[in-house]
């Protein structure tokens, strides 16, 4: 599954007042993907100047950005699910100090 259908899967699952971290995590991972957009011209550049890319600087790069995408969906997947079983006392939490679901209509001051 492709990751911004992943997100809008958990736009569908997060309540109304919850969807700001699904659209925040959609804007983490556009940042990454246009991160390596400009590593991938950067390097294509370089490579018509004549510098040679380091094979195991580009494959760390290639799975760091990977597993940070992943680590990303993986904790918005456990906040999902702690938000749709809040007041379930069976529920295992996720995270020891919990969540909490926005108030609806309530924006927090900005700083």
């Amino acid at each position: 599954m492709h990751l911004h259908e992943k997100i809008e899967e958990y736009l569908q699952r997060l309540p109304g007042q919850d969807k700001d971290i699904a659209v925040f995590v959609r804007h983490l991972l556009d940042a990454l993907q246009e991160e390596e957009q400009q590593h991938r011209l950067l390097t294509a550049s370089n490579a018509l100047s004549g510098i040679k890319p380091d094979p195991v600087e580009e494959k760390t790069f290639i799975e760091d950005t990977t597993t940070f995408k992943q680590l990303i969906l993986r904790e918005l997947e456990k906040t999902t699910e702690d938000l749709e079983h809040l007041g379930d006392k069976y529920w295992t939490k996720h995270y020891k100090d919990g969540v909490k679901s926005s108030p609806k209509n309530v924006r927090p001051n900005s700083l």
